[in-house]
């Protein structure tokens, strides 16, 4: 028997499926939200569903991001899920990481409008403080959190370095976790480009 949840996660991927062959994902993304409401109505303490139904909204903000649409309903939506998520699983470290991820879209998405992001990239880092206090051995968290860290101090432009260069320490300390983790590799890569960047507009120390 097929449950809501497991329908939820078919309509998913045939949305993601469909995405990645440029065709429209949004009626079976539309149709995955339906299934994880059921699924909520039927076990409304699930973490896991407020979550993945957050994980959904997002890939429909960005798909209206991408297209030229404004994504703001979209994202708000997915946050008061993961809000939800982590309200019924305390500590519930996938959740935090999403909201940070969450944050940085929404970040991009008001640069790209004109508005200041740097709030959103901070929340961001709060998230993922949050989520490597309680499992500081996730190299994937400090990936996220070099990514989050280089994120800030671009748009923090002459002002940024100090930021730049924690991205590097929380790059660094992925690599040393797991040398074989090349997101962590070119994340190191991408860092000591913006920090370049900058001493070649006179605001920073290449070194």
């Amino acid at each position: 028997m097929t449950t809501p949840y497991n329908a939820a996660a078919v309509h998913e991927a045939l949305g993601n499926w469909r995405k990645a062959t440029g065709k429209d994902p949004r009626p079976d993304w539309g149709r995955a939200i339906e299934a994880y409401e059921e699924a909520l109505a039927i076990r409304p303490t699930m973490a896991e569903g407020e979550m993945n139904r957050g994980l959904v909204f997002v890939m429909q903000g960005r798909w209206k991001r991408d297209h030229g649409e404004d994504p703001g309903e979209e994202f708000a939506k997915a946050m008061k899920g993961y809000e939800k998520a982590l309200e019924l699983r305390p500590g519930f470290v996938e959740a935090l990481a999403n909201v940070a991820t969450l944050r940085l879209d929404i970040g991009r998405w008001k640069a790209a409008s004109g508005t200041d992001p740097v709030p959103d990239y901070r929340e961001a880092l709060v998230a993922l403080g949050k989520a490597l206090e309680i499992n500081p051995r996730a190299h994937r968290l400090y990936n996220a959190l070099g990514n989050a860290k280089r994120t800030l101090g671009e748009a923090r432009g002459e002002e940024g370095e100090e930021d730049l260069r924690a991205a590097v320490e929380a790059h660094g300390k992925a690599v040393e976790m797991n040398p074989a983790y090349p997101e962590a590799w070119n994340g190191l890569g991408a860092d000591w480009r913006s920090i370049a960047g900058l001493a070649r507009r006179g605001g920073g120390d290449a070194a």
